[in-house]
């Protein structure tokens, strides 16, 4: 696909596996920073 406007668009679905992880006193998810490169 083509970049416009520092955005690229598919029309699929993709799937990631992920590890999170939790406060373990209180439950609350921790911040979690994704990064994807795009390249040709």
């Amino acid at each position: 696909e083509e970049v416009q406007e520092h955005t690229v668009r598919w029309n699929a679905k993709f799937e990631f596996l992920c590890k999170m992880s939790a406060n373990a006193s209180t439950g609350v998810l921790d911040p979690c920073i994704l990064r994807i490169s795009v390249r040709k």
